[in-house]
Formats: structure tokens, C-alpha cells, sequence
């Protein structure tokens, strides 16, 4: 065959990627593109994989170490926790269970080792305010912390005839300030102890445990337990109808008995937590009645500041039960309002009649309804609007209003919201101003027509020129108001005309 041996000018070259083919950049994009993303789903894939292979094995290992926890919680609450004396004896080892118990604590499984813990605390508190003495801050937290399972053991036992005098007894001691006075005591017996407590950090310890309940929502569990608890056929009274009652009452009003800076945001808590949700008997008849009476508690500065409008920290909705309230706990000290208290009331109440949600004027209509779920939900609405119209009409509470016509400066704060109550009681029924003793007092009070008609023809608005319109001015010309406008003005004219009708109808 024919070979040849020699060299050629150029070798040949051999291509080993196989036959070229020439591809679109386009086209390499998107598989660049198409590889990248398959990589980076394999990458979520794995790592979604190493959280929940993470979560499980530490779920795991915390259900282990609990289960630890509790048979060494067991073994120790019988050997050396089950008297006084090897309480005494052995502080360290009843400080490091209560914390293991507030790491292992479930509300199912450990609520009787929660109850024994209670026996514990309850059996000898001397002894248990020495050791609080030797770790004050340490012990402070684990109190707040075993105050809260307790009150969350109350909201879990709302069942009537239920069990739950050890966790109220638990409550209303370690509450008090008395058990926290004792560590002064023992400051004085153990002199040579570094760990000084000063007063003030024993009263801003109590005020740093009832900040930490309120906020947990403990006057809403509070009230769970007086709904479900006490007896709901009850006669109005101040009295508590039984022991229960008394003691809730006295934890309603422990928190507010602190004179601190926090007081205002308790009390707002309260209301918001108690008051602004449908009344029940039990809050009617007793809670509110009682609550009354402690004017040294919850005084008319407290009670205003909480509603003012102008208070940025009122952040809950107003509701008719907040309405009924409100001029409830004010009505009952109506003698000892000053004139500028008195316009911050009526202040007051004008924002909660704007901000109130369905506000009926007559409830006819509602009557004849089908449904009986609606006519019940009427008729308990319609019953708190006549209670606060009576209220409103009390005689108390009327000659507190006439008393602000005699300050003019006061009468200006305050008359739109006077106005504002009146065409209230109005729009309630025909002919109101002859059933109303707060309208036709109004009516024949001369003060009242010359103050009110010089709020009228003085209100104006400015106008695009830089002048000001009043707004009677408005009105012949047929220009729509603002809804601000509205509801400031057009009360104030309504009153006027209706008891300037009044009056003439009477004279002729």
C-alpha cells in the first residue's frame, strides 16, 4: 500500500470536542441561567433540610431535658423540700428548682407541681423573704414569673366551683407590699449583709411586678374569673356578695394603690381590659359600684387623664360600656368637680360620643326585628343609653353643668361638648326638652341663651382670601360644611333653637 514517510507542511490537527456547532449567545444565557437556579434550588433544598433536622433535634433535646428536670424536681420535692426545716436549710437548692420549674413549666402537665411550689412559698413567708433578702434581683424575677403562672392557672380554671384558692392566696401575698416591707426587717437583724436594699428599690421592685401583669393582661383574667365565679343575680351593692368577690375587688384595686408615675397607664389598662367589652351583672352590681367609692384610689384627675383626648396613650376603641363607665365613676363625685374639671369632663364625653360606634337614637326599629339575638343585643344597648341619660339627668350632675355657665372663660372650653349632650338627649325622644331636667334647666337659664348665642355668631372658618366666614354666613349661602365643622357648629345651633323654641311657646 502507499505510505508516506515523510513531514508535512502543516500536521493535521484533530478537534477532540466533536463536531463544532456554533450556539446563540441567547441560548447560553439562559442554560447558564437555567444551571444557576437548579443550583441554587438544591441549595435551599439542603439548607431547608440542615433548619428542620436543627429544629427537630432541638425540640427533641429540650423534651428530653425537661423530662430530666421533672423527675430531679420530683426526687428533690420529696427528699429535701418537704418541710419547713429543709426549706431553711437548703435555700440554694429551692432557688435552683424554681427555676428549673419556670424551664419546664407546662400548663397540662406540671399544674399540681405549680400548687406545691405555692404550698411552699405560703407555708412560712419569713422564711421566704430571707432568701429573697440574699438575691434580691435574682428572686424578683423568678417572682414575677411565678405570679404569672398563677394568674395563667386562674384563667385555665374558670369553671364554676373550680379550685383556685391557692393561686389567689398566692397572688394576694406576694402582691402585697407588706411582704416586701419584711426585707427591711431583715436588713436591720442581718446588719453585717453587703446586700443593702433601699426602700425606693423596694417600692419600684412592686411597681416593676404589677407593670409586668398588667401588661401580661392580668385585670382581663382578673374579670374572666369575677364573670364566672361570683353569682350574676346580684342586687346593685358595694358590699362583695361573697369572699370571692371581696378578694378580687381587693386585687382590682391593689395595682392602682401604688401612688407612682405608671398609676394613669393601670388605670387605662383597667378599662380597656374591663370596661370596654359588654357589662356583666357581676360588673354592674358590684365591680363598678365598689370602684366608686374609692375616690382616694382613683381620684377625678386619674379618671380624666385616662379618657382626655388629648392623651396619646388612649389607643383603645370607645365603646358605650366605656360611655356608661365613664360617667358613672365622674357622676358619683359630681360635688367636688371644679369648674375646669368639669369642662375636661364634658370634654370628655363629647370624644366618647363621636367615637362611639352605633349610636342609636331610637330603637323602634330594632323591635321589630325577627331575630332574637338581635333584639336581646338591642335591648341591652338600649338599656345602658337609658342609663346613662338618667345619669345624665341626675340632679347632681345637671347643677355641676349650670355651675360652668357662671365661669365664661370655662362655658367656651366646653361648649360644644355641653351642645353636644344636649342634642343627644334631643334626637332621644319627642318633646325632650320637657322630660330632661338637664334640657330645660338649660332652657331658663338666661346665662346659658347669651353665652351660647355668642358661640354661634362668632364661630368662623378661614377663607381663601386670608379673611374668616362665620358660619352662619355658610349656611344662607348653601356651602357644605366640613365634617369637622359640622359637628362643632350645628349642635350648638340645634340647642339654641330648640330652647329658644321652648321659651317662646312658654311665654305665649
Amino acid at each position: 500500500m502507499y505510505s508516506f514517510e515523510g513531514e508535512f507542511r502543516r500536521r493535521p490537527q484533530q478537534s477532540l470536542g466533536g463536531a463544532s456547532r456554533k450556539v446563540a449567545r441567547e441560548e447560553l444565557l439562559h442554560k447558564a441561567q437555567r444551571e444557576r437556579l437548579q443550583r441554587e434550588e438544591k441549595r435551599r433544598i439542603i439548607q431547608s433540610a440542615t433548619v428542620i433536622q436543627a429544629f427537630v433535634r432541638g425540640s427533641l433535646t429540650r423534651q428530653e431535658e425537661k423530662r430530666k428536670l421533672r423527675e430531679e424536681f420530683n426526687q428533690l420535692m420529696k427528699t429535701k423540700l418537704n418541710n419547713q426545716t429543709s426549706v431553711s436549710s437548703n435555700p440554694d437548692v429551692l432557688y435552683d428548682q424554681i427555676g428549673n420549674l419556670l424551664h419546664f413549666y407546662n400548663e397540662q402537665q406540671d399544674s399540681s407541681k405549680l400548687l406545691a411550689v405555692n404550698q411552699i412559698f405560703l407555708r412560712d413567708t419569713t422564711v421566704i423573704s430571707r432568701l429573697f433578702h440574699s438575691k434580691f434581683d435574682d428572686w424578683l424575677f423568678k417572682m414575677q414569673k411565678l405570679l404569672w403562672l398563677n394568674v395563667k392557672y386562674l384563667e385555665n380554671c374558670v369553671k364554676p366551683n373550680s379550685n383556685i384558692s391557692l393561686s389567689l392566696r398566692f397572688i394576694e401575698v406576694f402582691t402585697a407590699f407588706e411582704f416586701y416591707d419584711k426585707l427591711k426587717q431583715n436588713q436591720f437583724v442581718d446588719i453585717c449583709n453587703k446586700n443593702s436594699i433601699a426602700p425606693a428599690q423596694i417600692f419600684k421592685a412592686v411597681e416593676k411586678i404589677w407593670d409586668y401583669l398588667i401588661r401580661k393582661g392580668y385585670f382581663a383574667i382578673l374579670r374572666l374569673v369575677l364573670d364566672n365565679n361570683v353569682p350574676d343575680s346580684l342586687l346593685i351593692s358595694t358590699r362583695p356578695p361573697t369572699p370571692l368577690a371581696g378578694t378580687l375587688l381587693d386585687l382590682f384595686l391593689r395595682a392602682l394603690n401604688l401612688e407612682c408615675d405608671k398609676k394613669p397607664f393601670f388605670f387605662q389598662t383597667l378599662l380597656q381590659d374591663c370596661f370596654t367589652e359588654e357589662l356583666s351583672q357581676q360588673i354592674t352590681c358590684f365591680l363598678l359600684p365598689a370602684i366608686s367609692l374609692k375616690s382616694n384610689i382613683i381620684t377625678i384627675d386619674t379618671i380624666l387623664t385616662a379618657i382626655f383626648p388629648d392623651n396619646v396613650a388612649f389607643n383603645f376603641q370607645a365603646t358605650s360600656s366605656l360611655l356608661y363607665t365613664f360617667i358613672y365613676l365622674i357622676y358619683k363625685q359630681a360635688k367636688s368637680l371644679s369648674d375646669q374639671q368639669c369642662a375636661e369632663y364634658l370634654i370628655c364625653v363629647q370624644f366618647l360620643l363621636q367615637s362611639v360606634p352605633g349610636w342609636k337614637v331610637s330603637s323602634n326599629t330594632e323591635c321589630e326585628s325577627e331575630d332574637g339575638e338581635m333584639i336581646v343585643e338591642s335591648d341591652t344597648k338600649n338599656q345602658i343609653q337609658e342609663e346613662i341619660i338618667s345619669m345624665v339627668n341626675d340632679i347632681d350632675h345637671v347643677n355641676m353643668i349650670l355651675l360652668v355657665l357662671e365661669n365664661e372663660k370655662v362655658f367656651n372650653q366646653c361648649a360644644v361638648a355641653v351642645c353636644s349632650l344636649c342634642s343627644l338627649l334631643l334626637g332621644h325622644q319627642k318633646l325632650a326638652i320637657h322630660h330632661y331636667r338637664l334640657l330645660y334647666s338649660l332652657a331658663f337659664k338666661p346665662a346659658f341663651f347669651r353665652l351660647l348665642w355668642r358661640s354661634i355668631i362668632t364661630a368662623n372658618v378661614p377663607s381663601a382670601f386670608g379673611n374668616s366666614t362665620t358660619l352662619l354666613q355658610l349656611i344662607t349661602q348653601g356651602v357644605l360644611f366640613t365634617p369637622n365643622d359640622q359637628d362643632a357648629f350645628l349642635p350648638q345651633l340645634t340647642v339654641f333653637l330648640c330652647t329658644v323654641e321652648s321659651s317662646v311657646v312658654n311665654i305665649t
